[in-house]
């Protein structure tokens, strides 16, 4: 686990980067990636050979990066509703 992991990240870190700078803005850009290499380390046991590692991780960062922009979508609109409420008050 630990050295294909480190495998993996030395040989696609870089497409985990791109992802991050997809779906983050620049503040956010660290913390998605530190997100998506917890995904792919965590989906690590899931990896059956059946594809490509590089199909593998992307599609896991991917997905994770999707689910990272909804939440964040959801606590801005939260975030903006709490503000005009405080204004009407």
């Amino acid at each position: 686990g630990d050295e294909r992991f480190q495998a993996w990240m030395r040989a696609h870190i870089g497409v985990l980067r791109r992802i991050a700078r997809a779906f983050a803005t620049s503040a956010d850009q660290h913390d998605l990636l530190q997100e998506l290499m917890l995904a792919v380390w965590r989906a690590q046991p899931n990896f059956r050979g059946e594809s490509a590692p590089a199909d593998f991780i992307f599609r896991v960062a991917h997905n994770r990066a999707l689910t990272w922009r909804r939440g964040e979508t959801r606590r801005r609109l939260r975030h903006s509703e709490y503000e005009r409420l405080a204004v009407e008050e």
